[in-house]
């Protein structure tokens, strides 16, 4: 008997795929969602949805390097965009890594905790699932690139730096502050409009020139 053929792979299916999981792992959480539905919502059958992804697993870490990698050229786009300018204040860098980090809350909502998460990749699984080692690898690029940006407007503003592994550790906090910051604004936003006055906006602009104040 001639073994059936598998339905061509395109790039609609697989981005109709991941947009329908993102939809569900949000709503009803990871665990809690099915392949099942996954293809249901997508409109395909099971079987086809396997020719794209074989577990929900790889759909989740699919998905978590695509929000990654769609860090790392969020920061890249807004810091290039203020080097345009006439001149480039380490303020100027600050806020646009905090203004880049609100957008990414935005689009990527499920994957905006795992900043503050602890990645556990041993050795092994980055030899078993490649796409892994490019999750880890594109978030030590994220991390050189922050601390790379960081430091070279520090330059600007302290002339007496600390040793390179205290300047890593201030950045290390204001990475968790400028995340903290976001997330208390999205779940206090009705109280900070009716007791501050505030929208979330200005909120988070107030929030972000405190902790660039602490930086300098």
């Amino acid at each position: 008997m001639a073994r059936k053929k598998e339905p061509e792979r395109t790039p609609v299916n697989q981005k109709r795929i991941v947009e329908v999981a993102k939809e569900l792992f949000m709503e009803k959480g990871i665990e809690s969602t099915k392949m099942d539905e996954v293809a249901k919502q997508a409109g395909m059958s099971k079987s086809t949805l396997y020719v794209y992804f074989k577990s929900k697993e790889e759909i989740v870490d699919y998905i978590s390097l695509e929000a990654m990698k769609y860090l790392l050229e969020l920061l890249k786009t807004s810091i290039s965009r203020n080097e345009g300018e006439k001149e480039v204040t380490f303020h100027d860098q600050y806020m646009a890594i905090c203004h880049a980090m609100v957008t990414y809350k935005k689009e990527y909502p499920m994957n905006f905790q795992a900043i503050v998460e602890e990645i556990r990749v041993d050795d092994e699984s980055l030899k078993e699932k490649p796409i892994l080692r490019e999750i880890f690898e594109t978030g030590e690029e994220i991390n050189q690139f922050i601390i790379g940006v960081l430091l070279q407007g520090q330059s600007q503003t302290d002339s007496n730096q600390s040793s390179m592994e205290g300047f890593i550790a201030k950045i290390f906090a204001q990475w968790g502050s400028i995340y903290g910051l976001i997330v208390l604004a999205d779940n206090k936003e009705s109280y900070i409009q009716k007791c501050m006055h505030l929208t979330k906006e200005e909120f988070l602009e107030q929030g972000f020139e405190q902790l660039y104040r602490t930086m300098k």
